[in-house]
């Protein structure tokens, strides 16, 4: 988008701050032609909602509704009143809506942002090592926690040890907004619009306009993935972290307010992180390494042992205990979840 014409949106913004009026749209995919926009509009009919009438017969009744969408390659946007006959078959038919230029370039703006914002979380992925190194002097000074090794040679920049390392998980998302914000087109003018993500609502202001937009599905939002060439267990895949992005503003340098959510999806020490979390009931762990990084954790106070118990079962009595981590500081605690194992003779 030209970057004069967004200029313009953010002035005459700032003459209408005040009273906003609210609108909302969804994404249609493929909807740049207007056939395509009123099939996608039909699509979106309410249900009928029958009954048994006295006299024996089906009465069927549809309630008109109102839509709005945005396709997500031209930015245009469309309004349509969607409605059935009230005879059967119940045809479906659509009457056009106009939208004020202000909510047409409002929603072209704000589908812009999301196609912006979604490459920048994208392209700022990186390799673990390429995001510490960028941000070296801070990460010498908060790297201490998790250090100590055992006497084999365990990994000392993994998924796992930055995971039990507060400090560390501090760095990435300080690193990942700085990073983000880098590689956002247009950010200075962003920033005066008041554009903000939150889960899949992505919304604007201007012109008396608070404009948002809901993506469904995960396909428009993009994942923030920072890999690791070490684990402490061998796998076909790389560990990783996946975290989602909300952007809820920016601050006076002009980088963007993030929150991070750390996905289950994410693999840590060879496993999924639901799975290190119990998922699938407590795993059974063999690798020192592993077992280390926990204690090691324990001892330094950021893990607190919930539970320690032998299982149910008399096999298990002799020869097996279950452990529950809960983790201080970071979502497996605010979830109230924790890391589940057990450990077997």
């Amino acid at each position: 988008m030209d970057s004069k014409i967004i200029r313009t949106i953010a002035f005459t913004s700032l003459l209408f701050c005040t009273g906003a009026l609210s609108q909302t749209a969804r994404v249609c995919e493929k909807c740049s032609a207007e056939e395509a926009a009123i099939s996608y509009a039909k699509s979106l009919a309410p249900r009928l909602t029958c009954s048994l009438a006295l006299n024996g017969e089906t009465e069927c009744y549809s309630p008109q509704k109102t839509v709005t969408f945005v396709d997500a390659n031209s930015g245009q946007s469309y309004k349509y009143e969607v409605f059935r006959d009230s005879a059967p078959p119940y045809a479906v038919h659509v009457k056009r809506v106009p939208l004020s230029r202000e909510s047409e370039a409002s929603f072209k703006t704000l589908m812009q942002f999301i196609v912006d914002a979604n490459a920048a979380i994208s392209n700022a992925s990186t390799r673990f090592d390429a995001l510490v190194n960028s941000a070296s002097d801070e990460f010498q000074q908060v790297s201490a926690i998790g250090e100590s090794q055992p006497a084999t040679e365990c990994p000392s920049s993994s998924a796992l040890s930055t995971l039990v390392n507060p400090n560390t998980l501090d760095t990435i998302q300080s690193r990942a907004a700085i990073e983000i914000g880098a590689k956002l087109e247009n950010i200075d003018d962003y920033s005066q619009l008041n554009f903000a993500k939150v889960g899949h609502q992505w919304s604007i202001d201007f012109n008396g306009l608070n404009s948002t937009i809901v993506t469904e599905g995960h396909h428009r939002n993009k994942l923030f993935i920072v890999t690791f060439g070490q684990s402490e267990r061998q796998s076909d895949r790389k560990d990783f972290f996946a975290y989602s992005v909300d952007i809820i503003g920016f601050d006076s340098q002009h980088i963007p307010i993030v929150d991070l959510t750390l996905s289950d999806a994410s693999r840590v020490a060879g496993y999924s992180l639901g799975a290190l979390k119990g998922a699938n009931g407590p795993l059974e762990i063999i690798d020192e390494c592993i077992l280390t990084q926990f204690a090691n954790a324990v001892e330094q106070g950021v893990l607190v042992s919930l539970a320690s118990s032998n299982a149910s079962s008399p096999e298990f009595q002799a020869r097996c205990t279950t452990s529950e981590l809960a983790y201080w500081g970071n979502e497996i605690r605010q979830n109230n979840q924790a890391f589940l194992f057990r450990v077997c003779d």
